[in-house]
């Protein structure tokens, strides 16, 4: 079922893919990049369009409107797992906390804070990536 929360696994994978294009796209082209074959795309895009998801355009099909999708946030026409922002986090207090270090000297604290900051933003960005790429991966 399609419904703006509700996009099935393929249907996301093409909505995701047309967001992030930026310009229209046949279905072929959108099959080579999802791995779909190009029935299978032409049947979500059906469906997608149906939705209001999805319209078709001069030269392919392009999002008709841009809606949230649970477990990610759209940063202009970027769709970032939700997780990556709490590793952005990380890496504020990371370079925040090394640049006091520099100017106020080094302490086991700060240290602390540094080693803990720094493996938490690795950790939250290589989820993400994982995440991300589990989208585009063939089920």
């Amino acid at each position: 079922m399609t419904c703006e929360n509700k996009l099935e696994n393929n249907q996301l994978k093409i909505y995701v893919y047309l967001i992030e294009r930026n310009r229209p796209a046949s279905i072929r082209e959108i099959a080579v990049a999802t791995g779909l074959a190009p029935s299978s795309v032409h049947y979500h895009l059906k469906r997608m369009i149906e939705a209001g998801l999805v319209k078709r355009a001069f030269n392919g099909y392009i999002p008709a409107k841009i809606i949230g999708i649970r477990g990610y946030v759209v940063i202009g026409r970027k769709i970032l797992p939700r997780i990556m922002i709490y590793g952005f986090f990380f890496l504020g207090l990371f370079v925040g906390e090394l640049l006091v270090s520099f100017m106020r000297g080094f302490n086991i604290d700060r240290l602390t804070t540094i080693m803990i900051s720094c493996a938490s933003s690795a950790l939250f960005f290589l989820e993400g990536l994982r995440i991300r790429k589990e989208l585009f991966s063939s089920k």
